[in-house]
């Protein structure tokens, strides 16, 4: 496990949210604007919405909207982590089991480069970021020259976004407005 920086360091992080149940739109922004207060003042950048299919689930699981939101964060990672679980359930997030569709859902895609492997509690850069179409779109939407950390290595999204599986390419993104 690598260690995060200190507290009082601003570190960059990438999250990921998600809602496929209710409101979505009003879910997004409810995540997003309890997000504004976590992050350091002025740092928050978002990607466009977008819609998306559930992945690994049944037909029957609604259809997502999703938006990566990125800033700087003074704290280490499983401070970070704490919160948005904090915002989760402050949203009436509730888990019937790991795969069921959600009000709210919000993962930690990057740490800036720190790659933490202590599962079930966290994995950075998430485990699914480089499956996850929107994930990788939403990124380019803010900056293709993000860099993800994979195997100690940095790559930039673009580089990651270029290189994706027929499978991942394949997965329905529609972006709105």
């Amino acid at each position: 496990m690598t260690t995060t920086p200190s507290a009082s360091a601003q570190t960059f992080a990438a999250l990921s949210l998600g809602s496929n149940l209710g409101d979505r739109l009003l879910h997004i922004e409810l995540m997003e604007r309890a997000l504004r207060s976590v992050f350091v003042e002025g740092s928050v950048q978002s990607s466009r919405i977008m819609e998306t299919e559930p992945i690994g689930v049944g037909a029957e699981h609604p259809v997502y909207l999703n938006r990566i939101v990125v800033g700087y964060y003074r704290g280490d990672a499983y401070e970070l982590l704490d919160r948005c679980l904090s915002i989760e359930n402050a949203l009436g997030r509730t888990r019937p089991s790991p795969r069921a569709p959600r009000t709210v859902d919000v993962d930690i895609l990057l740490f800036g480069d720190a790659e933490i492997n202590d599962p079930p509690k966290l994995i950075v850069p998430h485990q699914e970021l480089r499956n996850r179409r929107f994930c990788l779109e939403g990124l380019m939407d803010i900056d293709p020259s993000i860099l993800v950390p994979v195997a100690g290595r940095p790559l930039a999204v673009d580089e990651l976004y270029k290189n994706m599986g027929a499978d991942i390419a394949a997965q329905n993104v529609s972006f709105w407005g």
